[in-house]
């Protein structure tokens, strides 16, 4: 537990200290002006001297403030006409398209208040509720699951994470406005996390989207969602961009995400992360949640979740991603030693018509470099494919029976839709 420390003051030595020298500095600061002052003689012809002194005196002032009256205003006008801002030396504008030109200094159009963002994105901000069969001892029931997403086109196509509506048979949407509506499920990709929705016909409130490679350590963002659920529906939270390109492996995928310290809690997931413009520059995705942790929350950057959503609102699923077209599973160590194996993937199943199947590698090939680096994991082996694209070649090693062969393979495009 943190503790507040007062460096060794006590209340009553702070009080009898600063009582002490407030009657110190109220003496010595009064002295000059309760002193008495001494009443001096008169002579004859004192009070005539005294008058031709005080009439010139004024006639000096009159003078005085007639030529500062007449000449200041031209001299300010000067010096405002010759005064220039030069930049720092070491300034760096973020962004040309707002420099202004003759200053070199970068200004940022449109910045709103908190409460501005929220009227502004808060109405594309929808909550989402799926339903999702489960099978019991006692048959097939359901459960209920709730999360965020986000409204990007007047038409009523939304963007969320694709765990918020896994394996759901009904989405129902719950808009600012208070409605409900059902959504279908355009598209989804797990290997991003994210899923597009598709409301049902109708003109609805949509977001801006801005750019998340414009954003800087130390900006504050604002993210709006509904944690816990529809009961803290619309709740608006406040922070700054921690840092970026984080890597978080999480559920066997690793994603490259933003880092804040906006509070993002469960079914804040799908929800927008929002800079000082209003503009959805991230989709918030998860956080971590430990003991004496705070403050760790994460989004998927927009600039690399739009090309998805784009793909899975016009395709249902993300075009150009590459595949070999073989189900494997890792050979570890201990089992290569127990087994006389080399470390790689078995293959346990390789897919009919694809790159693998017309190269000819089989079932029980152990794959073991792919473009001459060795590999040992399908994580290591996915790294080299997703190097590339759909219709390239990538040339396998793998061990046949203690025998080592190699092939070129041309990767086929993974098409998972959800039909």
């Amino acid at each position: 537990m943190s503790e507040i420390y007062n460096n060794g003051w006590h209340d009553d030595d702070f009080q009898k200290s600063s009582e002490s020298h407030a009657e110190e500095t109220h003496f010595t600061y009064n002295e000059s002006y309760l002193t008495p002052k001494k009443e001096k003689k008169t002579k004859k012809g004192f009070f005539k001297m005294t008058a031709l002194m005080l009439v010139a005196a004024i006639l000096g002032s009159l003078i005085t403030c007639g030529v500062f009256a007449i000449v200041l205003p031209d001299y300010v006008n000067q010096k405002m006409r010759n005064f220039s801002f030069t930049a720092p030396s070491n300034y760096t504008p973020t962004s040309s398209d707002n420099v202004n030109s003759d200053t070199g200094v970068n200004v940022i159009p449109g910045t709103l208040s908190v409460v501005d963002i929220a009227k502004k994105v808060g109405p594309a901000v929808v909550g989402i509720v799926s339903t999702v069969p489960r099978q019991s001892f006692f048959g097939v029931t359901e459960s209920q699951g709730s999360g965020s997403g986000i409204i990007v086109s007047n038409d009523g196509y939304i963007v969320t994470n694709n765990h918020v509506i896994e394996g759901a048979s009904k989405i129902t949407v719950h808009l600012s406005s208070g409605e409900t509506k059902k959504a279908t499920v355009v598209g989804s990709d797990s290997r991003t996390d994210l899923a597009v929705l598709k409301l049902e016909q109708g003109i609805y409130p949509y977001a801006e989207l801005g750019h998340s490679s414009e954003l800087e350590v130390g900006e504050l963002c604002v993210a709006i969602g509904n944690p816990l659920g529809m009961e803290f529906a619309g709740s608006v939270t406040v922070g700054y961009v921690s840092a970026l390109n984080r890597t978080v492996e999480t559920d066997g995928k690793t994603l490259t995400l933003i880092q804040t310290d906006a509070a993002i809690n469960s079914g804040n997931s799908g929800g927008a992360l929002v800079n000082t413009r209003g503009q959805v520059i991230g989709i918030n995705t998860l956080k971590i949640a430990s003991t004496g942790v705070e403050g760790l929350g994460f989004a998927i950057p927009i600039d690399e979740a739009k090309p998805v959503f784009d793909d899975l609102m016009n395709h249902g699923y993300v075009k150009g991603r590459p595949v070999i077209g073989i189900v494997g599973r890792d050979i570890s160590a201990d089992i290569a030693q127990y087994y006389g194996y080399p470390e790689g993937i078995f293959v346990e199943q390789v897919q009919q018509d694809s790159g693998a199947h017309k190269a000819g590698i089989s079932r029980g090939d152990i794959v073991t470099k792919a473009d001459g680096v060795r590999v040992k994991t399908i994580e290591e082996l996915n790294k080299v494919r997703d190097k590339k694209k759909a219709g390239a070649t990538i040339k396998l090693e793998y061990d046949r029976s203690g025998n080592i062969y190699s092939a070129d393979v041309v990767l086929g495009e993974e098409k998972v839709t959800n039909n």
